[in-house]
């Protein structure tokens, strides 16, 4: 890791405490005393999927994270409040207006990670947020495309690293634990249920296009890729909420899989419009509508007469 720093000299650290009564108060720190980590997202680009020195996500040897420029005026963004604004300016002595055309402070503020760095021997790094220089680098973390914001949260295609910050991962993190075992439980509940595991699989593709499953599938192939979204992080949360859906409205994830069976079969379409049964009825936009088409009672002969069909063709 590595960045171009201020030869200044640093002011000593303010404190939060602010004397009452005084008209001169110096900004109150936004310094914290904590550190967090830079992590590699584990991902098929990786030789070794948590190594960041073998990771094929460096074209070349190293790889910089700048903060990113607005499209339409090609200045940078502003990653400060007012409050990290004063206090740090007050701090540095440095301008760090993002807008300056000429001696942008936030041309020196980036994280470089390099391929032969010792330090990536952790597969991390890690900054120190009650360090000033330190904090900024973090604020174009936070601003950069490339970089999750957390470890909880569901990683995009773009983005390439990610913040572990232990004290907000803690407040959002589900009990990975727990959560393991109760889609392990569940999973076991499917070993050799050939028909449960592509009905429950067949749902969840409907939400998450990258998974497949065919009739043709075998039980074992298709166990073993529910067990490959439970052991993945950003997919396991994806299979709890589909296992709270069809414990908690089990009606709703049959008429999901009955939709599925009716496009299958042809007495369902899906276009752009959204779905409509063969007779022409207007299902709704979206899957939710159509569940909820399907659930009134008014609805019942069309629901019937569908079923009827798949278990003549499928059955």
């Amino acid at each position: 890791m590595s960045t171009q720093t201020v030869k200044k000299p640093v002011k000593k650290a303010t404190t939060n405490k602010v004397t009452e009564g005084a008209s001169d108060a110096s900004p109150l720190s936004c310094l914290v005393d904590k550190k967090i980590r830079l992590k590699l997202i584990p991902n098929n680009r990786s030789k070794i999927t948590n190594n960041i020195s073998e990771s094929t996500a460096f074209t070349h040897t190293s790889r910089s994270i700048i903060l990113p420029k607005e499209g339409r005026t090609g200045r940078y963004i502003n990653p400060l409040n007012n409050e990290e604004l004063d206090y740090l300016q007050s701090r540095l002595e440095v301008n760090l207006d993002p807008s300056k055309e000429k001696d942008n402070y936030w041309d020196k503020i980036r994280v470089t990670l390099r391929k032969d760095d010792p330090e990536l021997d952790k597969n991390y790094v890690e900054l120190d947020l009650s360090d000033p220089h330190m904090y900024l680098m973090y604020k174009v973390l936070l601003a950069a495309p490339e970089v999750a914001n957390s470890a909880t949260e569901d990683f995009l295609p773009h983005q390439v690293f990610f913040i572990e910050d232990n004290e907000v991962d803690d407040t959002r993190r589900y009990n990975m634990e727990e959560d393991l075992d109760r889609a392990g439980e569940f999973k076991v509940k499917l070993k050799g249920n050939r028909v449960g595991l592509f009905n429950f699989l067949r749902v969840y593709s409907m939400s998450n296009k990258n998974v497949k499953v065919s009739r043709s599938d075998t039980v074992e192939f298709m166990y073993s890729k529910l067990g490959t979204l439970i052991r993945d992080p950003r997919t396991l949360r994806k299979v709890l909420s589909l296992i709270d859906t069809k414990e908690s409205d089990e009606a709703a994830y049959n008429i999901n899989l009955m939709v599925l069976d009716g496009i299958e079969i042809g007495e369902i379409t899906n276009t752009s419009s959204g779905f409509q049964a063969a007779n022409g009825t207007y299902l709704g936009s979206d899957l939710n509508e159509a569940i909820t088409f399907f659930k009134n009672p008014a609805n019942v002969s069309l629901k019937n007469r569908i079923r009827k069909q798949i278990d003549l063709q499928l059955n």
